[in-house]
C-alpha cells in the first residue's frame, strides 16, 4: 500500500488539477486496488480524452466496497465526489451542447492560465466586435482614434505601414484589449472571439466559441455557488417562475414562491395547486436551458450602451439584486429605446405583456407586469419593492437578466402546454 503522505499529496494536487492530471497522481493508488479490467477501462477514457470525474468516482468506490477507509481515503474520496457532483451540474448546464472537453481543459486553472490558453487558440473577430459596439459610438470613436494615432507614429518613422486592417488588429490587441484582468472583462473578451483554427464554415465558428463561454460560464457559477448567501431583501425570485415572492411567507427562503405558484391555502386566498405543478414541470426543464438563457442575455446586453459594471448580469447571477443595495443603480445616459429587433428577441415576453394590454415602451410599466407583488403584501415588503422598480427603471439593463429568464420560461410552459394561457 501507500504512505498516509502520498495519498495527502495526491489530494493536494487533485484540488488544484483537472481530470486527467488527477488521473496521473492517483494512478499508484488505483493500480494497487482496482481489478484489471477496471484500470484498463480508465487508461482507454484518458487516451481517447473521455476521462470524467464521475468515472474515476465510480472506480474509486467499486475498488473500495466492502471495506472501511482511512480518514486520508475517506478525503480523498469526498473530493472526488465533489469533482464529480460538479461535472454533472456542467453536464446539465450544456444541455445538449457538449462542452464537457473544454470543462476539462479550463477546471482548476487560475485565470492567468486560462487567459494565455484562450489568446493561444483563439482570436479578435471584427464582425463580432463591430456588432457589439454598433450601438456604442464612444468605443468606436476611441478605436478609430487610437489607429489614426498610431498610423502617425508609423509615418513618422517612415517604416513600412501595415493595412488599414492589421493595424486595427494592433489597436485592439495592444491598446483596447491589452488589459483582460476580470473574469467579468474575461467573459465580455470571449463573446468577441472566433477560434484560430475554424473551418470557413462560420456558424460552426460561432458554435465553437460559445462553447468556450459556455464553459466558462459553467465555471463560474460553480465558482460564485459556493460562496452564494442569503438574500438580504425581504423580496426574492419565485422559486418557480421570475416573479417577485416575499420570503416572510416561506420556510426557506430559496423556496419561497410568488402569489401564482402558491401551493397551500392561505387567508382569502385560495390554493394555486394547478398552477404550481405545471410551473413545477416547466422548472424541471428549465434546469437544462441554461446555456441558451446565458446566450439569450449575451444578445439583449448588445441593444444598450456598454458599461463594465453591468458586466456582472452576464455572470448568471439572475437573482443579484436580492444581494446589491439599490442605491447602487444609478440611472442610464439617455433613454433606452427598445428597437424591433429587441422585441424580437424576446417574442415570448413580447406576446406576454401585450397580453396585458403592457405598453413596450414604457419602462415602469414592463417591470410591474413582469414582477408584479402580491396584493396581500405588508407595507415594509411594498417599500422594498418600489425600491427596486425605481432601481430598474433607472437603469433597464439591470432588469434584463429577469426577461432573459421569463423567455426561456415561457418558451418551455408554451412547449409543454400550448393550448393553455400563462397562470397569472
Amino acid at each position: 500500500m501507500w504512505e498516509v503522505e502520498d495519498i495527502k499529496e495526491a489530494c493536494d494536487r487533485i484540488e488544484r488539477n483537472t481530470v486527467y492530471n488527477a488521473f496521473k497522481y492517483c494512478q499508484q493508488f488505483f493500480s494497487s486496488i482496482m481489478a484489471k479490467e477496471d484500470l484498463i477501462e480508465l487508461y482507454t477514457l484518458f487516451e481517447c480524452k473521455k476521462l470524467t470525474w464521475n468515472a474515476m468516482s465510480k472506480a474509486w468506490d467499486a475498488a473500495f466496497s466492502g471495506r472501511s477507509l482511512s480518514s486520508e481515503e475517506n478525503e480523498l474520496q469526498k473530493i472526488l465526489k465533489d469533482r464529480a457532483k460538479k461535472e454533472t451540474w456542467a453536464t446539465e448546464y450544456f444541455g445538449e451542447v457538449n462542452c464537457l472537453a473544454l470543462y476539462h481543459e479550463l477546471e482548476n486553472r487560475s485565470f492567468r492560465e486560462i487567459l494565455p490558453y484562450i489568446r493561444t487558440h483563439y482570436r479578435l473577430n471584427l464582425e463580432r466586435l463591430f456588432e457589439k459596439y454598433e450601438y456604442n459610438p464612444e468605443f468606436v470613436e476611441t478605436l478609430f482614434s487610437l489607429c489614426e494615432m498610431r498610423m502617425k507614429k508609423l509615418e513618422k518613422k517612415r517604416s513600412v505601414t501595415p493595412s488599414q486592417i492589421e493595424i486595427l488588429h494592433q489597436v485592439l490587441q495592444e491598446d483596447i484589449f491589452a488589459r483582460v484582468d476580470s473574469w467579468a472583462a474575461l467573459i465580455e473578451y470571449v463573446t468577441l472571439l472566433v477560434p484560430k483554427d475554424a473551418s470557413e464554415n462560420s456558424a460552426r465558428n460561432i458554435h465553437d466559441t460559445d462553447n468556450l463561454y459556455d464553459a466558462l460560464m459553467a465555471l463560474q457559477i460553480i465558482r460564485y455557488e459556493g460562496r452564494k448567501k442569503y438574500p438580504i431583501s425581504q423580496i426574492t425570485t419565485c422559486s418557480l417562475c421570475w416573479r417577485v415572492a416575499d420570503t416572510s411567507n416561506a420556510k426557506k427562503k430559496d423556496k419561497a414562491r410568488c402569489h401564482v405558484h402558491l401551493y397551500e391555502k392561505a387567508a382569502e386566498r385560495p390554493a394555486r395547486k394547478k398552477a404550481y405543478e405545471r410551473a413545477l414541470a416547466v422548472t424541471r426543464k428549465l434546469r437544462y436551458a441554461h446555456s441558451s438563457r446565458s446566450r439569450l442575455l449575451a444578445a439583449l446586453t448588445k441593444f444598450f450602451p456598454y458599461d463594465e459594471k453591468i458586466i456582472q448580469i452576464r455572470l448568471d447571477h439572475w437573482s443579484w439584486w436580492e444581494y446589491e443595495p439599490p442605491q447602487s443603480v444609478w440611472p442610464i445616459c439617455g433613454d433606452p429605446v427598445f428597437t424591433d429587433g429587441f422585441w424580437e428577441a424576446l417574442p415570448h415576453v413580447a406576446r406576454f405583456l401585450r397580453q396585458q394590454g403592457c405598453p413596450l415602451e414604457s419602462l415602469k410599466a414592463i417591470i410591474e407586469a413582469m414582477m408584479p407583488l402580491d396584493s396581500s403584501a405588508d407595507v415594509q415588503t411594498a417599500a422594498t419593492y418600489e425600491r427596486w422598480i425605481t432601481a430598474w427603471t433607472n437603469d433597464i439593463r439591470y432588469f434584463l437578466p429577469v426577461m432573459a429568464h421569463a423567455e426561456a420560461w415561457l418558451a418551455i410552459y408554451e412547449e409543454l402546454y400550448p393550448s393553455l394561457p400563462v397562470d397569472m
